[in-house]
């Protein structure tokens, strides 16, 4: 396919709607060789706040000297603006190559039990195998709904995940009141990964969140002080919790949080 026919057959797919799940993604992958599993990833979900929360964690990633992937979500006037590397859309050949690459595995996939695969899965599978032949240094991922079902939520060790608000969204498919939104929302938390949360201490969905952290998630005195106001967001969270280190040949830092060091990487080759 070239890009024009591959751009139609994704949008075709449009037709299939949301269909939340992690079978199909993850059968899908292993067809493609799991390339989610090399990749190192900071995991964004919320309400509010995750697109621009995702951008600035690239950004400061991409200035620290790392190679950087991100995947956004929605796209404004072009869909390869949810797939970039260092602030770069996906180029078109690209973008075809792997709609090509990936159409029998959807084919396949489509003839078993686990079903057709869904617009937005096609695009998470494109991201992901992209960013794993470039060898980025790191995946900055926007979840697209949710979370504990989300196509994203396919990355057994992320690096850091971070919940940066819980409002009332999707509650046709994500529940009826913020403990339950949150619930689906901190399905990306894994055990052993720092959490990193904009939502305010005291409130039922922050309890949900950090009783699925065990610890529970890294929360600023600043933040603390400011809990009331409705224009806080997860940016400054994110910053005052995770510091990205700077050498003259980039080696993947390690993010240390207050509770919970993570232990330093090396660069593949």
């Amino acid at each position: 396919m070239d890009y024009p026919e591959a751009l139609a057959y994704m949008h075709g797919r449009l037709r299939l709607g949301v269909k939340l799940g992690n079978a199909r993604m993850e059968a899908l992958l292993a067809r493609l060789g799991s390339p989610h599993q090399t990749l190192r990833v900071v995991h964004v979900a919320g309400t509010k706040g995750k697109g621009s929360t995702v951008a600035m964690a690239a950004a400061i990633l991409q200035a620290a000297g790392y190679k950087t992937g991100q995947y956004l979500s929605p796209y404004v006037y072009d869909v390869r603006e949810r797939i970039q590397i260092n602030a770069a859309p996906i180029p078109q050949a690209d973008f075809a190559r792997w709609v090509t690459a990936i159409k029998p595995h959807i084919d396949a996939l489509e003839q078993s039990d686990l079903g057709p695969t869904t617009e937005f899965e096609l695009k998470t599978a494109v991201g992901l195998c992209w960013f794993a032949e470039q060898a980025v240094d790191y995946a900055v991922l926007e979840v697209g709904l949710g979370g504990r079902l989300d196509a994203t939520n396919v990355v057994p060790r992320p690096l850091v995940t971070a919940i940066t608000s819980i409002g009332y969204d999707h509650m046709e498919l994500l529940g009826h009141t913020l403990p339950e939104i949150a619930r689906e929302k901190a399905g990306i938390v894994k055990p052993g990964v720092p959490c990193i949360t904009a939502v305010p201490t005291g409130t039922d969905a922050y309890e949900v969140i950090a009783n699925t952290c065990r610890p529970p998630p890294a929360y600023t005195p600043n933040q603390a002080a400011h809990s009331h106001s409705p224009r806080l967001s997860a940016h400054s969270t994110m910053c005052a919790c995770a510091c990205v280190g700077r050498s003259s040949r980039p080696t993947p830092p390690s993010l240390s949080l207050p509770w919970m060091p993570l232990t330093p990487t090396t660069r593949r080759p």
